[in-house]
């Protein structure tokens, strides 16, 4: 392992690290208690005996240091064979100094963006075989000499039904394509068809109306109605320049007439000067777009060209298409000790219930020492599964003084509540409850509280399941696609 090991103290090279210091103390003259005791063949007096030595590993966070002492029959030092410092990069990646990111964290944010590139390539591949099935043409954005075009294209189709059949096809499918490269954020766990159904403004689109209302001159509220085409439309004719300039062909002398749009003001991006023209630009959006705007626009597009509605869905589908991460976390699950299936997740009525009679089993009364007899552990079960008072009130915050009182004790007279949960909390402050019926209920929408309370137990867990991003609780399979539906 080390080169050297019989050369003389003097010829070898400095140690630079902190392993002289930390493997062998001068105080004591003892070696430390990370080195290992080996023996090695020593040539002396022209034969081969046995000798020890140990090695010494100084683990660091950018070098580690290596150090080879020969000791004694006591283990006391005799002499240094060998000893070298190893300098490392800790794990940083080299490209990534400023921000200190190990190798780890910069190759998943590199494959992350791998990944997002490779879907979004197939997403559009996807448009376009859908578009060549409606019979629409296939239009190349990126041969258009107007940036404007696809924007036009858009607030055209919002402005009145296009007569010729041939340019509605045509501006239909600049404005699809168009759409799908700029389509705006939307949560990952939001499905196409909960997009589809928002038909009012997400308050990203009414936070950039607020913004751009003084600079066009509007009142907010008439910019908030409209779609995000008709707001460029507006900052769109603001300051535009035409012109046409001659492109000369170096290699032939050809001239061409090339058409150039000097637009002064941006779609996007923070206010900045141009080298070429010294002049002032300032994104018109500084707040992202919510899909649901996007969608909104297309809807109104559909309408307003009075197209089937089945086609509709087809390109929807298409244009906002995602990979939703749920369910992504089940192949990770641990499995039971006792039957071997996923663990149930912590929304889980299965695991709401484990909770509350793990720590009921642990209470006692302070009078015996007793624990609790079987009939008052189902007593205390279901008051925590739904606490209510004598007159059947919900019990908001639920205490210990309230579960004792179902005992007809006081809480002094129950013991074993103040040793902290795996979770870190102490029962003695908040005795455990049905988290997940709580949550569902409080969450104020009415028909998932509806369809909560007038589900079974079985019918609960694939809705909570549905909802979720963890393994469920194995809920049956009709069950669960019938939660799936009716979440649809």
């Amino acid at each position: 392992m080390f080169a050297g090991l019989n050369a003389p103290p003097g010829g070898h090279e400095e140690m630079r690290g902190t392993t002289a210091r930390h493997s062998f103390s001068h105080d004591t003259g003892q070696i430390g208690p990370f080195v290992t005791l080996i023996s090695y063949p020593e040539i002396m007096n022209g034969q081969a005996q046995s000798a020890a030595y140990r090695v010494g590993i100084d683990v660091g966070l950018n070098s580690v240091g290596l150090a080879a002492i020969s000791v004694d029959e006591a283990g006391a030092p005799q002499r240094l064979l060998n000893m070298e410092t190893i300098i490392h990069d800790g794990g940083i990646d080299p490209s990534a100094n400023k921000t200190k990111g190990t190798r780890r964290a910069e190759s998943g944010a590199a494959r992350r963006m791998r990944r997002l590139y490779r879907q979004r390539r197939r997403r559009l591949a996807n448009l376009d075989n859908v578009i060549e099935r409606l019979g629409w043409p296939l239009i190349d954005l990126e041969t258009q000499p107007d940036p404007w075009f696809p924007w036009r294209a858009r607030a055209e189709l919002l402005t009145a039904p296009v007569a010729d059949q041939e340019r509605l096809l045509q501006l239909m499918s600049v404005a699809v394509c168009h759409m799908a490269r700029h389509r705006g954020w939307r949560n990952p766990y939001m499905s196409v068809a909960s997009v589809l159904q928002v038909d009012q403004p997400s308050r990203f689109f009414v936070t950039m109306a607020e913004a751009v209302a003084p600079r066009l001159g509007l009142d907010a509220a008439d910019i908030v109605p409209l779609a995000p085409a008709e707001l460029v439309s507006l900052a769109r004719s603001l300051d535009i320049d035409h012109q046409e300039l001659q492109s000369i062909n170096q290699r032939t002398g050809e001239i061409t007439i090339v058409d150039y749009f000097d637009v002064s003001r941006k779609v996007r991006g923070t206010e900045r000067i141009s080298p070429h023209d010294n002049r002032r630009r300032i994104g018109l959006f500084e707040s992202k777009i919510h899909q649901s705007d996007n969608a909104r626009e297309l809807r109104r597009i559909w309408s307003v060209q009075g197209l089937g509605e089945p086609d509709f869905k087809t390109v929807a589908n298409a244009v906002f298409q995602a990979r939703s991460p749920k369910g992504s976390a089940k192949s990770r699950v641990g499995s039971d000790p006792f039957d071997h299936l996923p663990r149930a997740e912590k929304a889980s009525l299965a695991f709401q219930r484990y909770r509350i009679v793990t720590i009921l089993a642990n209470i006692r009364l302070a009078s015996t020492n007793d624990p609790l007899s079987v009939d008052q552990r189902r007593l205390l079960t279901d008051f925590l599964w739904d606490p209510r008072d004598a007159k059947g009130r919900r019990i908001d915050d639920v205490s210990w003084a309230d579960v004792a009182a179902q005992l007809g004790l006081e809480r002094s007279q129950l013991r074993g509540m103040a040793k902290e949960t795996d979770e870190g909390d102490r029962p003695s402050a908040h005795p455990p409850v049905n988290v997940t019926a709580d949550r569902i209920t409080g969450s104020g929408i009415k028909e998932l509280v509806a369809k909560w309370r007038e589900s079974g137990e079985p019918a609960r867990e694939a809705l909570i399941e549905a909802i979720g991003n963890g393994s469920g609780s194995g809920a049956e399979s009709g069950l669960l696609q019938q939660a799936n539906d009716w979440l649809a």
